[in-house]
């Protein structure tokens, strides 16, 4: 999972990684061979974190990490690159 850090600009950057041993409620998408992990944060859901590994060499390698921290009742992620 991304370590994250908030630029000059106000925006999430990736600043590290740490592990994951496993995931809640984990989705599979076949067609693209990617494994889904969302995680609500605190309150009604509508800020989370989705995290996607997609199935390189046989294992799953980190692809992206996407960040809803707006708590405005809409789903509207932002996907968080590093700087």
């Amino acid at each position: 999972m991304p370590n994250l850090e908030k630029n000059s600009s106000g925006q999430f950057i990736i600043a590290g990684f740490r592990d994951e041993n496993e995931l809640i409620n984990p989705e599979f998408d076949y067609q693209s061979q990617t494994v889904i992990s969302v995680n609500n944060w605190i309150g009604s859901g509508e800020a989370s974190e989705r995290t996607e590994w997609g199935f390189q060499d046989g294992s799953f390698v980190f692809s992206k990490y996407l960040v809803d921290e707006t708590y405005d009742g809409k789903v509207n992620p932002i996907l968080v690159e590093e700087e």
